[in-house]
């Protein structure tokens, strides 16, 4: 009897831990979203986006959003990501749904404060109209795409962390680190309309 006592606190016990252990890991992602949120509230309006130095690099990518980088930004603080965000909803209005931090293939910094997954952009082309051509060597980049797009510039391989903030997710608090975010499908370009990739 005593035996089945002991166990039966035993199992108790490390429920209770385990129960505190995901409480703690949910205060600090929610901590960690505040700060990302504080930081990029104002870019709900695109035009300061710009003003302080983002520029729209992708149409909209499936699930994810078009992407506006600003290469200034470098580091790992989360209240400076290197991207911003958005859809176009119905009326054609921007509309912030999260931040991105991109690193050279290799060089993802050991402490990065997020948890959860990480993308492999790979090697592009990216042009002034907000297209790209995917090319892993920097001197085949044509100085223009074939809709006349003028060359902005090459990246290598990149390390990419994704951060849905101003959008919910399916998988809840678990998703906002995630790759792509299924709630944003109904953004997605049509067969018909151009794409992330420049043809």
């Amino acid at each position: 009897m005593k035996v089945i006592v002991l166990m039966l606190v035993s199992l108790l016990t490390l429920l209770a831990i385990s129960t505190l252990a995901a409480e703690r890991e949910d205060h600090k992602v929610a901590t960690q979203l505040a700060i990302i949120r504080a930081a990029t509230a104002k870019y709900h309006d695109v035009e300061k986006a710009k003003a302080d130095g983002y520029i729209q690099i992708s149409q909209m990518a499936p699930d994810m959003g078009y992407h506006f980088r600003n290469p200034k930004l470098k580091g790992t603080e989360l209240d400076k990501p290197h991207m911003l965000l958005y859809v176009r909803d119905t009326s054609g209005d921007w509309q912030l749904v999260g931040a991105e931090w991109t690193y050279p293939k290799g060089e993802r910094p050991s402490n990065f404060p997020l948890q959860g997954e990480w993308n492999i952009h790979s090697a592009a082309c990216h042009y002034k109209d907000a297209t790209e051509i995917r090319e892993p060597v920097e001197a085949k980049c044509p100085s223009q795409n074939k809709a006349g797009g003028e060359l902005a510039y090459w990246h290598p391989d990149l390390e990419t962390f994704h951060a849905y903030v101003w959008v919910p997710h399916p998988d809840g608090l678990k998703g906002v680190f995630s790759v792509r975010n299924p709630f944003l499908t109904p953004f997605n370009p049509k067969p018909t309309e151009p794409g992330h990739v420049a043809r």
